[in-house]
């Protein structure tokens, strides 16, 4: 079964406590989500942890929902 949208954001609001590198993964692998919500937080999240290797996949997460 799907994961729901919601259940994938609270996921990702859990990592705001994790460290930047142990978030890493799963952020590169939100960016990449088909939702624009999941998208936005794990942006979010990447901007607050300053996670700038994750800049190219920002980029194409923008370019595929724009």
């Amino acid at each position: 079964m799907p994961r729901k949208t919601e259940d994938r954001l609270a996921e990702l609001k859990q990592l705001r406590t994790c460290s930047a590198e142990e978030a890493e993964p799963v952020l590169r692998k939100a960016l990449a989500n088909k939702s624009n919500l999941v998208v936005a937080e794990a942006a979010r999240i990447s901007t607050d942890l300053r996670r700038s290797d994750l800049i190219p996949d920002l980029v194409a997460a923008l370019a595929r929902l724009f």
